[in-house]
């Protein structure tokens, strides 16, 4: 049902002789994002490979763009220190832990890369689709670039309380969105947004924060 919505957002939004970035946001504000955990989610290569932060654990799914079913899951190792990281490669540990196809949190995982594919799929001639993620109350915070515009969007989907759960979503290790508060701009009921600036997400990605 939840992918029918987002095929339904698409049409309606193509019948526009032109489409806003703006148009395309109070569209995501529609797409039910929520599971029962807070996570993560964001494309680790070429549509295949996701990177998922669910139950406090990261893990690399695998799920080919031409299948609906995940083939391969693996939990990357609690944060290890360098010198605990060596000592495992070094005694041919490997750092991903291989997770069993037939458990209760690949059924999540599935669901949730699914998801995620379905929304870059289907808006991919506006937009390249960075993060998704969701908090603990199911507010949603999208990170994504504009084409036509090269320019990077944080869109805030609440859930209602307005902005003031934006201390929940950390843009790198120092701030909150909750400090880019007075850029964030109302599109329509609880459905925000705000330019990123090139100088700061660069400054992030070196930070290793995506």
């Amino acid at each position: 049902m939840k992918y029918y919505i987002v095929l339904c957002l698409l049409c309606l939004v193509s019948c526009k002789s032109t489409i806003s970035h703006t148009d395309i946001f109070a569209d995501l504000g529609n797409v039910d994002f929520i599971q029962e955990q807070p996570y993560k989610v964001s494309d680790a290569r070429k549509s295949s490979f996701y990177s998922v932060e669910y139950d406090s654990m990261t893990y690399i799914v695998r799920m080919p763009i031409n299948s609906d079913s995940i083939v391969s899951v693996s939990q990357k190792r609690p944060i290890l220190t360098e010198d605990e990281a060596d000592s495992l490669r070094n005694n041919g540990v490997d750092l991903l832990i291989k997770i069993p196809l037939d458990s209760n949190v690949t059924l999540h995982l599935e669901d949730i890369c699914k998801r995620y594919r379905s929304i870059s799929q289907s808006y991919h001639r506006y937009v390249s689709l960075g993060k998704v993620q969701v908090d603990c109350k199911g507010n949603t915070l999208i990170r994504l670039l504009w084409k036509k515009s090269n320019v990077i969007y944080n869109i805030y989907i609440s859930q209602s309380d307005g902005l003031n759960s934006l201390s929940n979503f950390p843009f790198d290790d120092f701030v909150t969105e909750k400090f880019y508060l007075d850029d964030y701009v109302q599109i329509k009921k609880d459905v925000y947004y705000r330019k990123v600036d090139m100088m700061e997400y660069n400054i992030a990605n070196k930070r290793n924060f995506d």
